[in-house]
């Protein structure tokens, strides 16, 4: 994988972090989350959660499907050139 493709794959996965931090900032005075809160929760006080969980799964599927294989694919290049 070229290096250029590779910084915009760890720009996007930068970009689901941030927001990840920003829906934990939110979601902090809820904590710890019981049953009963989540239960209670209007539509507009639950995004949090949504925003949270979404990014969650998009930053690991980026991570797993994209990013990891090409660091390994990089590393065994990098193992085979040195052998």
């Amino acid at each position: 994988m070229r290096k250029e493709v590779l910084d915009s794959l760890l720009e996007i996965a930068d970009i689901h972090t941030d927001r990840l931090i920003h829906a934990l900032n939110e979601l902090t005075p809820l904590m710890p989350a019981s049953d009963h809160i989540i239960s209670t929760l209007s539509y507009e006080s639950s995004k949090p959660f949504e925003m949270f969980t979404s990014r969650l799964a998009k930053l690991q599927d980026i991570l797993g499907a994209k990013i990891f294989p090409a660091l390994l694919n990089s590393a065994a290049k990098i193992s085979l050139v040195t052998l």
